[in-house]
C-alpha cells in the first residue's frame, strides 16, 4: 500500500512537470519565431529602401552625365544626389552621430 501511493505520487509529479515544460517551449518557440518573422521583415522594407536609393542615385547620375556644364543643373543634381545618401544612410541604419564620429575618426587618422 504505501509504494503503491508513492507510486501514485511519483506518476503525478512527472506528468505534471512535463506538461508544464512542454507549455512554457511551445510559446517560447511561438515569440522566437514571432521575433524571427519581425526581423526579416524589418530586413526585407531595409533592402527595399536600399535598392530604391541606389535607383535613385544611378538615376543622378546618368541625368548628370547627360548634362552640359550647366553650373545650376550640376548643383541641383548634386543637392539631389545628397539627398538620396541620406536616405540611403538612413535606410542602412547609419545615423548623423555615427556618420560625424566616423569623419572626426578619418580626420584625425589623416
Amino acid at each position: 500500500m504505501f509504494y503503491e501511493k508513492v507510486l501514485c505520487c511519483a506518476l503525478c509529479i512527472l506528468l505534471c512537470s512535463c506538461a508544464t515544460v512542454s507549455r512554457s517551449a511551445e510559446r517560447t518557440i511561438l515569440e522566437h519565431q514571432r521575433q524571427a518573422d519581425r526581423l526579416e521583415e524589418s530586413i526585407r522594407v531595409r533592402d527595399r529602401a536600399i535598392a530604391e536609393c541606389i535607383r535613385e542615385l544611378a538615376d543622378v547620375t546618368a541625368r548628370s552625365e547627360r548634362m552640359g556644364g550647366d553650373i545650376d543643373s550640376v548643383i541641383r543634381e548634386l543637392d539631389v544626389y545628397n539627398a538620396a545618401i541620406q536616405r540611403l544612410l538612413r535606410a542602412a541604419g547609419y545615423t548623423a552621430d555615427s556618420l560625424q564620429d566616423s569623419e572626426e575618426s578619418a580626420d584625425r587618422d589623416s
